[in-house]
């Protein structure tokens, strides 16, 4: 169950979690989970004070109901009031009403269900608060824990692009899944 409150669509708040914009005090605690080399990968900043700071100022100028491209939030733990990941959602397509997801969770926070609770809170926001018809996930193929809490969490299999990226000198497959809202709400 989502409840939101303060700003008209901001905080979303889990069991759990509460998923929310950044703040400057959130820097340490997004070093400590970025540094990771799964999630450094796949970030938008290197895991330094001056980068994370320039992003979260960038991230704080971003307006869900500004049909972002890619708004970040926050994966704070309520019971210890720390940052352990971040949930992400985008526009891809207004015309079509088409999003995309993704998340990173610290490593010392992975297979608790943090992901899971985040991706079904983000998924249901996007649907209900963006009036999407459709949202999609995307992963590299070897990140098996990710492509299984899509399936985890009813979402399909759409795609696998084969040699999709060259990474470090090594060609690495990527896999798509989607859900629509129908699909969604029938299930939740």
């Amino acid at each position: 169950m989502i409840t939101m409150n303060a700003h008209p669509i901001l905080p979303l708040e889990t069991e759990r979690l509460i998923l929310r914009k950044y703040k400057n005090t959130d820097i340490s605690d997004i070093i400590e989970y970025s540094s990771h080399p799964s999630i450094a990968a796949e970030v938008n900043w290197n895991p330094t004070h001056t980068s994370v700071e320039k992003y979260i100022h960038k991230q704080e100028s971003i307006l869900p109901e500004d049909d972002p491209k890619w708004l970040d939030l926050a994966m704070e733990l309520k019971t210890e009031h720390k940052v352990i990941g971040t949930i992400g959602i985008g526009i891809v397509s207004r015309d079509h009403q088409q999003g995309v997801i993704g998340w990173g969770v610290g490593v010392h926070y992975r297979c608790k269900g943090y992901a899971t609770e985040a991706a079904c809170a983000i998924i249901t926001f996007g649907f209900t608060c963006l009036h999407l018809h459709k949202i999609m996930a995307r992963s590299d193929a070897q990140n098996v824990p990710s492509w299984k809490l899509m399936e985890k969490i009813g979402m399909r299999r759409e795609a696998h692009f084969v040699h999709h990226r060259l990474e470090k000198g090594e060609w690495r497959d990527k896999v798509v899944y989607g859900i629509l809202v129908d699909e969604w709400m029938s299930r939740h």
